[in-house]
């Protein structure tokens, strides 16, 4: 089997496609000057990363709602997105963006906890990104109580929102969202709080497409139900 190149070879080759030896020479000349401007390039992306994390870090150390707004506002700016795509921790913590507009939205007068407020550095995040990550997992594979219950804690420590909880689990690597969807908007039902559940079903239906389920419909119809029909929640 030939496995097609992903980028134009036709420099490197004759009229008919094959290499030739002035080809291959041209291709490893090439290849070696990728690489060396590679590892050039690698030092000033290193660089450029630390310093837009520590931008992120200062916004999250001021603590205070005029600071995550300029945060959110940094995260959509071109500075950031020259970088963004280097590092895991900078590709993770972009979903707080819509997320803390959503959570500044939804409590416009600041009674509540936003996203920002449980992490001190941008790292305490990607630590909650990969932890929900795990207990995602856990649920799409398990149906013990005590992985929901597990979970639960988790969520209650680090007051994540039922928002940036959803957002999480929209955006992760998963299968059977539906699914995880159900067992945890039935520990927000159990915890008296239905519209939770029902704003995350809704969520999950919208972005994720995986509400087909009777089990799927039922719930999200429970926590209609339980919480005045969820009219007032806004997605």
């Amino acid at each position: 089997m030939v496995i097609p190149a992903a980028e134009d070879m036709s420099g490197y080759t004759d009229h008919n496609g094959k290499f030739t030896e002035e080809g291959a020479e041209k291709l490893r000349r090439d290849t070696e000057r990728f690489y060396r401007e590679g590892a050039e390039r690698k030092a000033q992306v290193y660089t450029a990363v630390c310093v837009v994390k520590g931008r992120i870090n200062e916004r999250i150390q001021e603590r205070s709602r005029r600071a995550y707004d300029a945060l959110a506002d940094y995260l959509s700016s071109d500075e950031f997105a020259l970088v963004d795509g280097y590092d895991s921790e900078l590709i993770a913590f972009k979903l707080t963006m819509p997320v803390y507009r959503m959570e500044r939205a939804a409590d416009p007068e600041g009674k509540f906890p936003v996203v920002y407020d449980s992490i001190e550095y941008i790292d305490d995040f990607y630590n909650v990104y990969m932890q929900m990550l795990f207990y995602f997992r856990r649920l799409q594979l398990s149906s013990d109580e005590s992985d929901k219950e597990e979970l639960c804690a988790y969520v209650k420590k680090k007051k994540i929102s039922v928002r940036l909880l959803a957002a999480l689990l929209a955006d992760m690597p998963l299968g059977g969202k539906g699914r995880i969807a159900v067992r945890i908007a039935d520990l927000y039902i159990r915890d008296d709080k239905p519209g939770d559940a029902y704003y995350l079903m809704l969520f999950i239906e919208k972005y994720c497409s995986e509400g087909d389920s009777d089990m799927f419909t039922r719930v999200k119809r429970e926590a209609a139900a339980l919480s005045s029909g969820g009219g007032g929640i806004c997605l």
